[in-house]
């Protein structure tokens, strides 16, 4: 099994050496509290992130239902020479220093544009079978001290047949190399509307703090991508409560027990009762609460032995 067992001294060792409060201020500044859309500025002035990008996604938008046509019906030159006026089709793109126009057939320069608007932006293309690209655009936020570096934690658009056969990841260029990202992205929605009575942050934000307490200590551990076959196989076979065990067990193995056991809270608690149901993960957690340093230490020894 490719996990790293504990990442937990080095974490440690950043609390020793730099204090509690430091170690929450940095973590909260890396991981989702830099800024959103909404009151976030870089520049000159403040924007809004979803009203920046719109004109992209409605570029993107009107080639995908062009393509779709063309790859389901067929078509004729003409068609083709629509296609490909849509893609070099000029739109402009406003971030904290300015304006900006690009075409979709510059990837680098739309990238180089969605940069400065939110670092946290990403825009993927893929080529799909056909020959034609599709896109994902979303934003991200790093993960340190974690197998998966970086988290989606919001889908802005994704092309129809986009190819991500397992929904838990996606493969992401970053700093030139493909990597795999872990995806809570889909989870978004269903957290949002449970926290619309939250006032201490705006919803955007604590949103953002669930998700990245959520992969950082518990499905980052939990999900790997050689559980896919697995996940598969149970789930043609009707066996219901693998996906709960092999999870569980990866999260025994992989997780800092010690760091997660301080983490737990009662949104935590609610998403693995109602939003993502893993009974397996949610009693762990629990129990994991009342554990004292001896029984926490025997956790991982087994499961290693289960697994």
């Amino acid at each position: 099994m490719e996990k790293n067992i504990s990442n937990y001294h080095r974490s440690w060792q950043h609390r020793q050496y730099f204090g509690e409060d430091w170690y929450d201020e940095y973590e909260d500044y890396h991981g989702f509290d830099y800024g959103y859309g909404n009151g976030y500025s870089r520049g000159r002035f403040e924007i809004d992130l979803h009203e920046a990008v719109d004109p992209l996604i409605r570029q993107i938008k009107t080639y995908d239902e062009y393509r779709q046509i063309f790859e389901k019906q067929g078509g004729t030159i003409k068609n083709l020479a629509t296609l490909s006026i849509i893609l070099s089709k000029e739109i402009c793109l406003e971030g904290c220093y300015g304006q900006t126009k690009v075409a979709l057939t510059d990837p680098g320069a739309v990238r180089s544009a969605l940069d400065d608007i939110d670092y946290g932006l990403h825009l993927q293309v893929r080529e799909l079978r056909s020959g034609m690209p599709c896109y994902y655009l979303c934003r991200i936020k790093d993960i340190y001290f974690s197998d998966y570096n970086s988290l989606v934690i919001e889908d802005l658009y994704c092309s129809p047949g986009y190819p991500m056969p397992d929904k838990r990841f996606v493969r992401l260029m970053k700093r030139g190399k493909e990597k795999s990202f872990l995806r809570l992205s889909p989870f978004r929605e269903i957290i949002k509307k449970g926290i619309q009575n939250k006032k201490d942050r705006s919803i955007e934000r604590e949103t953002d703090r669930i998700l990245y307490n959520l992969g950082r200590y518990v499905l980052g551990p939990a999900w790997h991508e050689d559980q896919f076959p697995g996940m598969q196989a149970a789930d043609h076979f009707g066996l219901t409560l693998f996906p709960q065990v092999i999870e569980l067990l990866y999260l025994d193995l992989s997780g800092e027990l010690c760091e997660l056991r301080g983490r737990i809270d009662m949104d935590m608690l609610n998403f693995f009762q109602t939003t993502y149901s893993q009974p397996a993960i949610l009693d762990f957690l629990k129990k994991l609460k009342d554990l004292n340093g001896a029984e926490l230490n025997e956790l991982p020894k087994e499961g290693l032995r289960n697994y």
